[in-house]
C-alpha cells in the first residue's frame, strides 16, 4: 500500500485531494523515494506539466507502484500548493 492511514480528524474543509496528501491524514509514507524525488522536482515551479506527470506515472509503472495512487497524491500536493499560494496572499 502506498500510505498507511494512522489517524484521521477535522476534515470538514478540505477536498479529497488535499485529504490524501497532507493535512487530514496523518500517514506515514511507503512512498518509492525516486517518484518522492520526482514529484518534488516537477513542483519546485510551482506547475506539474504534462511531460512531467507522464514521466512520474511511467516511472511509477516501472517501479511496480499503482499510478492511479501516485495520481490522487500528486493531484493532492497539486491542490495543497495552490491552496497555500491563495492563502499567503492574504
Amino acid at each position: 500500500m502506498f500510505y498507511k492511514i494512522i489517524y484521521i480528524y477535522n476534515y470538514s474543509t478540505l477536498s479529497i485531494f488535499e485529504f490524501l496528501a497532507h493535512g487530514v491524514i496523518k500517514y506515514k509514507k511507503y512512498m518509492h523515494p525516486e517518484i518522492e524525488n520526482l514529484i518534488n522536482m516537477a513542483l519546485a515551479d510551482g506547475e506539474v506539466t504534462e511531460r512531467e506527470r507522464a514521466i512520474i506515472l511511467r516511472k511509477a509503472e516501472s517501479l511496480g507502484i499503482d499510478k492511479d495512487e501516485v495520481e490522487i497524491i500528486l493531484d493532492g500536493k497539486i491542490a495543497l500548493m495552490k491552496k497555500e499560494q491563495i492563502s499567503s496572499r492574504y
